[in-house]
């Protein structure tokens, strides 16, 4: 294989698992995770890497959990991965950029809502449940996106952004020839932690 992949799954953290008056939590901690600042600009790197030769990486919310991913060709897969882990981790979640994403997120409800097919399923899952049809998305409504704060994000990223809710997979030709699995492992988890 020419490019591997890395996936971090963050558990407890999809559309699902927030009471519903805090819709649209897990996605903007996901935008801002994922997008914005972590006081070194490790985005930067994915900026000037993002072509044929480097790491390009996303995230999306699931009904049960938040995935993290980043792929690259295998040689350049630890750095993509460590520089994804910076950011993921360092990331300040600053109030002038949280309402950048919030506006972001607004966007995509209105998208949604101006699509048919879209707001079609949306709007048949809310009459089928006798629930707001935005119920159903990552984002909730655009009311739901004004009503999250700075205060939110941080709870909610304390109460769940923590390892014991988080799964690693790694997929392509990392090379580690001799050990067992565990020892491989081991050594794979430090040559991340050096680059960070």
């Amino acid at each position: 294989r020419r490019d591997g992949r890395a996936e971090l799954h963050v558990y407890g953290t999809g559309m699902y698992d927030v009471p519903m008056e805090h819709l649209g939590v897990p996605h903007v901690i996901e935008h801002m995770l994922e997008e914005r600042s972590a006081g070194r600009q490790t985005g930067e790197y994915f900026i000037k890497l993002s072509d044929r030769r480097g790491p390009i990486h996303n995230a999306e919310v699931h009904m049960r959990h938040t995935e993290y991913w980043v792929k690259a060709p295998n040689q350049a897969l630890l750095d993509g991965l460590a520089s994804l882990l910076k950011q993921f981790f360092e990331a300040r979640l600053l109030e002038e950029e949280i309402e950048i994403e919030k506006g972001a997120m607004k966007d995509e409800v209105r998208i949604m809502a101006s699509t048919p097919e879209k707001f079609s399923r949306l709007l048949a899952k809310g009459l089928l449940f006798n629930v707001a049809p935005f119920t159903f998305t990552e984002t909730g409504t655009e009311d739901d996106i004004d009503k999250i704060t700075r205060e939110d994000l941080g709870r909610f990223r304390k109460q769940h952004y923590i390892p014991e809710n988080m799964t690693l997979f790694v997929t392509g030709s990392v090379q580690y020839e001799s050990g067992t699995y565990a020892e491989r492992a081991e050594r794979f988890h430090d040559d991340v932690l050096q680059r960070l």
